[in-house]
């Protein structure tokens, strides 16, 4: 169980977190209105900030983040970006994970020649493939029609680790099926 215990954050002078305690035990999704601190929340979780008071335990040591960019390097293809977070014994599974995100035909493609719907994809298909114990998704259906959403959200469910999703529309929330936190 991840425990979040009365965190506080802000950047500069502007306050984000003033003493928020959550405990997460499965997988959730968090909402709120834009600028509320979901991604900041995520961030702090995964130790990418550090909370100026208060204490986050139970994160496992090895995260998986997808971020709200992408971040996807512009000169590798489509199965590289992929690859590159995989030992090199297992770089050859790439092309099963862009299968996985339906972009077999788009494995030798560059980011700039793909739509940004599937280049949110790929940066989906290589934070499954480095695992963890934590998966976190930062607005994971960015960019994808409601027919793609809905085969992504049945990938996503297949996933065996505990997920943290941030999530603005209420039928991709409904999608995940998750215990919805709201920060409003």
């Amino acid at each position: 169980m991840i425990e979040i215990k009365d965190i506080t954050f802000s950047y500069g002078d502007k306050p984000i977190f003033n003493a928020f305690s959550l405990a997460i035990g499965a997988s959730i999704c968090i909402t709120g209105p834009s600028g509320c601190g979901k991604s900041t929340l995520l961030r702090l979780i995964a130790g990418l900030e550090t909370p100026q008071g208060g204490a986050i335990t139970g994160v496992p040591e090895k995260v998986s983040f997808l971020f709200q960019e992408d971040r996807l390097l512009p000169w590798a293809t489509a199965r590289e970006n992929v690859a590159a977070v995989l030992p090199r014994m297992k770089r050859g599974s790439a092309m099963s994970w862009l299968a996985a995100v339906e972009l077999t035909e788009q494995a030798d493609s560059l980011p700039g020649a793909l739509s940004g719907g599937q280049q949110r994809r790929v940066a989906l298909a290589r934070a499954l493939a480095y695992g963890g114990g934590l998966l976190i998704l930062d607005e994971p259906f960015k960019g994808l029609d409601p027919a793609l959403t809905r085969r992504i959200a049945s990938l996503i469910h297949t996933v065996q680790i505990p997920i943290i999703a941030t999530l603005h529309q209420p039928d991709e929330i409904a999608l995940l099926g998750f215990d919805v936190i709201n920060l409003a």
